[in-house]
């Protein structure tokens, strides 16, 4: 979608034309390379979550909540990843958005007060605000971004097994006298 070039079915049918693991390999990280920078922090709000630009306020947030936020400053500060704190009836989540290069913002981690897993249906709400604004889960890039990130990735053929076959039977067997 960010390179307005291919649909997802034109990417399926171009990455389908590989037909060794190395041009595949090869097809999407050439593919990866061609997208364009992101050009923007993501948004400041979406839904009922507002980005913390602040070091400072992630910092309070982290001591309050008896959590890591305070980890993500530097991150935060650099442009890497983005928090937001969810706030409605209720409810309150730290959001975790990272960059994964040219590939964009995603939603990496959604946690509640001391790190709690939130109940599956306000999780799928959270996850659902963040997929209306373009930033889907990182579970679906997970996969390309270890791909791409990996630089001397090279494939290697399984080694081969040998088959060990028995010597082959005489031309003429003769069988013992029993008598």
């Amino acid at each position: 979608m960010r390179s307005g070039k291919l649909s997802f079915d034109q990417l399926v049918s171009e990455l389908a034309r590989a037909r060794q693991p190395n041009q595949l390999l090869a097809k999407l990280k050439s593919i990866v390379e061609s997208l364009p920078l992101p050009d923007a922090l993501p948004p400041a709000r979406v839904e009922h979550a507002e980005r913390i630009d602040s070091g400072r306020q992630l910092r309070a947030l982290g001591k309050k909540w008896g959590n890591c936020l305070e980890s993500y400053v530097w991150n935060v500060e650099h442009g890497q990843c983005a928090i937001y704190l969810w706030r409605d009836a209720g409810l309150q989540a730290a959001c975790s958005v990272t960059r994964s290069g040219r590939l964009g913002w995603f939603l990496d981690e959604v946690k509640g007060p001391e790190n709690t897993d939130l109940e599956p249906q306000d999780h799928d709400k959270i996850l659902s605000a963040f997929e209306a604004v373009q930033i889907p889960s990182a579970a679906v890039i997970s996969s390309i971004a270890q791909i791409v990130a990996n630089d001397n990735l090279t494939w290697r053929p399984r080694p081969r097994r040998w088959r060990v076959r028995g010597a082959p039977p005489p031309a003429e067997m003769s069988l013992p006298d029993l008598m």
